[in-house]
């Protein structure tokens, strides 16, 4: 197994420039990104969570107890509340959260969720996407061959691989070279 790990860019443009690095034939994505106090302060937020998940056919909205990015801990355990279809709400979103999205999904894919994400991220909410490319044969993102997550919590961007899975660091040469290119700066796991 093989870990490198650079500074996730402080500017919203260059995050935007990793996510895309991402490639779109990889099987998943997870990521949980959340407003910020600036959304707070300035736009109306309306403590509700979208959620894409890789065993429903459609997102599915709650009432949450979320906090602005600068106040989560990545591993609270939140309060979903149901959320009434009829039920409207105005404002920003609270929080966006996907689980394994693009498993058994043809249309709701890597891809899907790269513009998915791209838009939450242009508007400047922070946290995490971790995208993988599972080995041959596996459902489990846990049995991954190559993956990258990208962090503003550790404000890190991970990137590894698992040989004993079908994962090769050339395989990611491109994501490597774009990170670089990007002046990403790598240190020490």
């Amino acid at each position: 197994m093989g870990t490198l790990v650079y500074e996730l860019p402080g500017e919203k443009e260059k995050v935007r420039k990793v996510l895309d690095f991402v490639p779109q034939e990889w099987s998943c994505a997870d990521a949980h990104l959340f407003a910020t106090r600036d959304h707070y302060e300035n736009a109306k937020i309306s403590g509700v969570r979208i959620g894409y998940y890789w065993d429903k056919e459609s997102p599915i909205f709650s009432e949450t107890d979320d906090l602005p990015f600068e106040d989560e801990d990545p591993n609270r355990k939140r309060r979903l509340f149901s959320f009434e279809e009829s039920k409207t709400f105005e404002g920003e979103l609270s929080s966006i959260y996907l689980n394994r999205l693009g498993i058994n999904k043809p249309v709701m894919d890597v891809a899907f969720a790269k513009k998915l994400l791209d838009g939450f991220l242009e508007k400047g909410y922070k946290g995490v996407v971790d995208a993988v490319k599972l080995s041959e044969g596996y459902n489990d993102e846990k049995v991954y061959a190559e993956r990258i997550k990208l962090s503003h919590f550790s404000e890190l961007v991970l990137i590894d691989w698992n040989e004993l899975f079908g994962g090769r660091k050339e395989n990611l040469s491109a994501i490597i070279n774009g990170l670089r290119e990007l002046g990403l700066r790598e240190v020490k796991p």
